[in-house]
């Protein structure tokens, strides 16, 4: 993670951008094929049962911050929607940038609900600026955290059957990280944290027709 100024909590995670192609939808995990695509839109119901790593917090306010997140995102409202997602709770923090002895992460993918301009560069790239900004511009004293925005290179199959085949793109990947002194003080941070990521993708959302 790349050192950052106390005013600023989003950056271009350069070192996670991705060139391995994964399909979108994707259909099993590759290391545990019981973790399986679920498109929410269709499926809202499943978002508090089926993520494996956030599930067993679901009585944490961070987790229920998360679903909450991903119920609009997948929702009527939101432009965009989610695809994969992950999360570790609390453990020894190795940031030496940010002076806390614990730190918890996860990450979450975002795409364009219209899968053609995910296949557009100047598309994504406004997406995952924007993102960007807006969070930099909210909650500026939280020194706590940090996202790091990437890229994921991704196979569109609404464009074809095989991976080889989907019209290529990307999607954009947020990578959560929050810290505290204990693990419950990481695991309050990471909820601040996902409650300004959930604000700013909202600020840009009724943005995305307009301007891209």
């Amino acid at each position: 993670m790349q050192e950052r100024s106390h005013s600023v909590i989003a950056y271009h995670a350069k070192e996670l951008d991705s060139s391995d192609p994964r399909a979108h939808p994707w259909t099993v995990g590759k290391e545990d094929e019981s973790h399986r695509y679920i498109d929410f839109k269709s499926e809202p119901h499943l978002i508090r049962t089926a993520l494996e790593d956030w599930a067993p917090f679901s009585a944490e306010p961070f987790a229920e911050t998360f679903f909450q997140l991903l119920e609009w995102l997948n929702g009527h409202d939101s432009n965009v929607e989610s695809n994969d997602c992950a999360f570790r709770p609390a453990g020894n923090n190795r940031d030496k940038q940010f002076q806390y002895s614990m730190r918890c992460d996860g990450r979450l993918m975002i795409l364009f609900r219209d899968l053609f301009k995910n296949t557009q560069t100047s598309k994504v790239d406004w997406l995952l600026n924007e993102g960007m900004q807006a969070l930099e511009e909210i909650d500026q004293g939280f020194v706590a955290g940090a996202v790091g925005f990437s890229f994921s290179k991704t196979a569109y199959m609404a464009f074809g059957k095989h991976p080889k085949q989907g019209a290529a793109g990307h999607q954009v990947m947020l990578s959560f990280y929050a810290y505290g002194n204990d693990g419950p003080a990481a695991h309050d941070s990471m909820n601040r944290l996902l409650k300004n990521v959930h604000s700013a993708l909202r600020k840009i959302d009724a943005r995305t027709v307009a301007e891209t």
